[in-house]
């Protein structure tokens, strides 16, 4: 405002002119009185400061949430306002932050002008790391213990921005027989999440070689002849294993490998953490001797009755061979026996043609090479027949018919 004044008691408002009384800076009131009839002119002036008005920049920004991608999130908006009116929307610096996982922090500023203050403002917000996804993969065999370990997998991880990186495959039980793991894993890396994976296979048994030894050429001995089986796996891993053994006679078990007879076998091996059972069959022979006789006076044949008065001693003279061997022990005889039968309808009859007397002993003859066992036939009815048998040791007979008169 202003005034002017007099001694006279001259005292009037004035108007006041302004300059750059506008925008922020020096502005400057002035005032005049023009001279008058009894006043002198008189002025005046008064500077005064305009400040610069405050302004207020705010950063924005959307709530997410963000995981990482390899690329800029850009999730935020600014501007600035004042109380003078000024509204505009400004850009937004990342600073680089807002491409990896982390803290991303976003800001803006407003510079200021000829009549406005400069501002900022800054947010922060986060980028989660990535998830990732690791895969095992095995072929698909089929796969057989060998002793040695498998390794048959493979693993890779991917994930966003082009992750695709190959891993290490770690292998639990992979050598012997049964299930088999193997296992990948991707650590937590600045960008990406941990994942892991695995996947197992089956190693199946190996199957064993059975080996089976049996005794050839046998002729009974009386003595006990058996067979021998082994089990072979990978190297002397089997080595010393129990193989069982077992006999059959016909469509019995046993245990006789002394008798005369073909004797079935099967060795077994029972099988193990890395083989299958596992068998072996076959066969061995024990020969029985050869027999030879009776010789005459006895006439032989199952058709063929020998006549004899009865009570009369018959010589029954025969050989024993034990392969090319003859035998000559009496010891190689374990039995004569003699039956009574029922005569046959009409069989040939043949008159003993000589009869001896004397002891009924057995004894080898050396001079004849042969056996001598002197029967004595029974003092029965005449017309019964009867039937005698030599057995040897090995069981091997020699039967022959007689008919008492």
């Amino acid at each position: 405002t202003a005034k002017v004044t007099s001694p006279a008691g001259l005292d009037l408002a004035l108007g006041v002119d302004y300059e750059n009384n506008v925008d922020a800076g020096t502005a400057t009131g002035s005032a005049s009185y023009a001279a008058s009839t009894n006043y002198l002119a008189s002025n005046d002036s008064k500077t005064f400061t305009i400040a610069k008005a405050a302004t207020t920049t705010v950063v924005t920004c959307t709530a997410g949430p963000f995981t990482y991608t390899g690329t800029a999130h850009t999730p935020c908006t600014a501007k600035v306002t004042s109380p003078a009116g000024l509204d505009l929307a400004l850009d937004v610096d990342y600073a680089a932050t807002n491409v990896d996982a982390g803290a991303a922090r976003a800001y803006a500023g407003y510079e200021g002008d000829l009549n406005h203050e400069g501002s900022t403002d800054s947010k922060t917000f986060t980028i989660a790391k990535a998830a990732t996804t690791t895969v095992v993969t095995c072929t698909a065999g089929p796969f057989t213990y060998t002793g040695a370990a498998y390794t048959p997998c493979s693993a890779k991880v991917s994930g966003p921005a082009g992750l695709d990186q190959t891993l290490p495959v770690t292998y639990a039980n992979n050598v012997h027989a049964g299930t088999a793991t193997g296992s990948a894993s991707y650590a937590a890396s600045t960008n990406y999440l941990a994942s892991n994976d695995s996947k197992t296979y089956t190693i199946g048994k190996a199957t064993p070689a059975v080996s089976l030894n049996c005794p050839t050429g046998v002729v009974y001995d009386g003595a006990a002849h058996p067979c021998t089986a082994a089990v072979q796996g990978i190297g002397a891993e089997l080595a010393g294993a129990s193989v069982a053994v077992t006999y059959t006679r016909g469509v019995s078990a046993t245990t006789d490998v002394t008798s005369v007879g073909t004797v079935a076998v099967l060795a077994s091996f029972a099988g193990s953490a890395d083989y299958t059972p596992a068998s072996k069959s076959g066969s061995f022979t024990i020969a029985a001797w050869t027999t030879q006789g009776f010789y005459q006076p006895v006439d032989m044949g199952s058709t063929v009755l020998n006549t004899v008065k009865a009570g009369s001693t018959v010589p029954l003279k025969f050989e024993l061979f034990s392969g090319s061997t003859e035998l000559t022990s009496v010891s190689a005889v374990k039995s004569f026996g003699a039956k009574q039968i029922t005569c046959g309808t009409a069989p040939t009859e043949d008159a003993i043609e000589m009869t001896t007397t004397g002891g009924t002993n057995l004894r080898y003859d050396t001079s004849g090479g042969q056996f001598i066992q002197n029967w004595q036939t029974p003092k029965a009815t005449v017309g019964t027949c009867y039937q005698v048998t030599m057995t040897a040791l090995d069981d091997s007979k020699i039967t022959a018919y007689f008919k008492l008169k």
